[in-house]
């Protein structure tokens, strides 16, 4: 049992995007102002797109080798393991096409990102250099004008890869090194799942791993049967869902053939796979541990878009590479302090836009899976009823809707900061059919889910997803996407985020920064979105704005 590091292949792929991002965030800076504008954007963009072609050819290069490599890696271990032979007949039927179809599916993702970046920024050129026109700068001053709010957007918004079914944008580094981690997952446990399949084996296991997710630890160290044959172990469908074999995005949980007659603890195997599945069976080390792990990748991500806006806003004059910064802001405080000195100094900030007044109805909505344009207009008329209620009485109420966009029922406890489910609430939700309804509920906060919010929602398998509607208006949605997470895991994780990232909105506070109230909706929806990234949960804001 080991704690299992990311694949040195992965790594170097992870280098690759971030090194392009980094190119592309110097043309922005570098590129000299002058001309008209639209020369000047022409020319930019032609920069870029010779950044994405050669970052296409890297991605074709290492996704012939490495999703090749490992796969074979895979099977060599398999082989030598249980002593058997891998023929060239069963490699050329089965494993070939495998490895042919998971290099095409990466290769397929990561450029289709890469196009993604192209069009984004062709999108976000046309519109800033819409604004500057309308304000009828001078020849002169246009394209200096257009250079500076090109950097202020993308200080704001950053580079984006990608935006999934649920609305999250996710940064071209950041999802590639999802993709990366996912498909090395994929890679190894295809190839054991193949190779078992050949020589008839029915029993796999998931290896443990020291540092565990709660969303995981329940379900390592069963083991599982492929087909439901053997009684005696639970069916591997339990962890995975359909044919994605990775208990959640970045999982690197690795599966191997379980021959019952070279193990020496059968019995006690049987009796620790057939354990409650709702039980967390983590050590407080190991919880410890975990909770180490997830708190340095939050920092490194942290930091990593920091150096990124010091990227932009300085130029030649910010530290040479990601490492040289985390240096200096780590050994160097002093150092470090002049270059956040020279940050506030160099005029650039993130974009800003303006926010328009409340006026009780909703005029934007999220597109939920099942759900028609009918149905989701009557979610809209929900979602401003729970608006103009909270505002009336400054108070919470919860709606119980159906996927026809109808609501069920309806409760509010007469309190600002809470609303709980009737008993009648509770029948209808236990008695209603998997994944059928949705939560709705209004926060005078405006603040995303809550940890109570998640807890509710993972203890009913009738609820698909949950909106929140702010006060400011703002919309939040969640949805676990039909995947069976243990009832604890999500709450459990949700407070270690929020935990671990605590202190962060505290100095902001204390160093009068923001006020209480945004700390509070900032911390929440940062603890939103890493659990997104982390557990593959569905989680999307949208802005009255946007």
């Amino acid at each position: 049992m080991a704690g299992k590091k990311t694949p040195e292949e992965v790594l170097k792929l992870i280098q690759i995007y971030s090194d392009a991002k980094i190119k592309i965030l110097q043309t922005l800076r570098e590129k000299e102002a002058k001309g008209n504008s639209t020369a000047y954007q022409k020319s930019l963009l032609r920069q870029v797109d010779v950044i994405l072609e050669d970052l296409n050819k890297e991605v074709v290069s290492w996704g012939e080798k490495t999703v090749s490599k490992y796969y074979k890696e895979k099977l060599t271990g398999i082989a030598e393991e249980l002593q058997r032979e891998i023929t060239a007949s069963s490699f050329s039927k089965i494993h070939k096409p495998a490895i042919e179809l998971l290099t095409e599916n990466l290769i397929d993702n990561l450029t289709e990102a890469n196009k993604f970046v192209g069009r984004k920024m062709k999108d976000t050129f046309r519109q800033v250099s819409l604004e500057v026109t309308a304000e009828k700068f001078a020849v002169g001053l246009s394209v200096k004008e257009t250079k500076k709010r090109l950097i202020e957007e993308f200080l704001k918004n950053g580079i984006t890869g990608f935006t999934d079914k649920a609305g999250r944008n996710w940064q071209l580094d950041t999802y590639a090194a999802m993709v990366a981690n996912t498909t090395y997952g994929e890679v190894v446990n295809r190839a054991t799942l193949n190779q078992a399949e050949e020589w008839n084996y029915d029993l796999v296991k998931i290896l443990e791993n020291n540092s565990s997710c709660p969303i995981c630890a329940p379900l390592e160290g069963r083991v599982y049967s492929r087909t439901g044959k053997d009684k005696r172990f639970p069916l591997l469908d339990v962890a995975y869902s359909g044919d994605n074999l990775l208990i959640h995005p970045n999982c690197l949980h690795i599966l191997v053939i379980y021959v019952p007659e070279l193990s020496d603890t059968l019995e006690r195997d049987i009796k620790f796979s057939n354990r409650p599945f709702e039980i967390d069976p983590r050590t407080k080390k190991k919880v410890d541990l975990y909770n180490k792990i997830q708190a340095g990748k939050r920092e490194l991500r942290a930091d990593r878009k920091q150096f990124e806006k010091f990227k932009l806003a300085l130029g030649k004059d910010a530290p040479k590479t990601f490492s040289a910064f985390r240096n200096i802001k780590k050994n160097y405080p002093h150092k470090f302090d002049e270059y956040l000195e020279d940050y506030k100094l160099s005029g650039y900030r993130p974009a800003r836009k303006e926010i328009p007044e409340k006026t009780g109805e909703i005029k934007h909505k999220f597109n939920i899976p099942g759900m028609d344009n009918a149905a989701l207009q009557k979610l809209s008329k929900a979602h401003e009823e729970l608006l103009k209620f909270g505002i009336k009485n400054n108070q919470e109420m919860l709606l119980i809707c159906d996927f026809n966009g109808n609501t069920l029922m309806k409760h509010s406890d007469g309190l600002e900061g809470r609303v709980t489910a009737t008993d009648e609430m509770i029948e209808l939700l236990r008695a209603s059919p998997k994944n059928s309804l949705i939560i709705a509920h209004n926060h005078p906060s405006s603040s995303p889910f809550s940890a109570d919010d998640l807890g509710m929602f993972s203890n009913y398998k009738s609820i698909s997803c949950g909106t929140i509607i702010g006060h400011n208006e703002t919309m939040y949605y969640y949805s676990v996407e039909g995947k069976d997470f243990p009832p604890f895991a999500i709450k459990e994780a949700y407070n270690i985020g929020k935990k671990d990232t605590w202190q962060k909105y505290s100095d902001l506070v204390m160093s009068g920064q923001i006020t209480e109230d945004e700390a509070h909706i900032a911390h929440c929806h940062e603890v939103m979105v890493n659990l997104s990234e982390d557990i593959g949960i569905k989680y999307e804001r949208i802005k009255p704005n946007e």
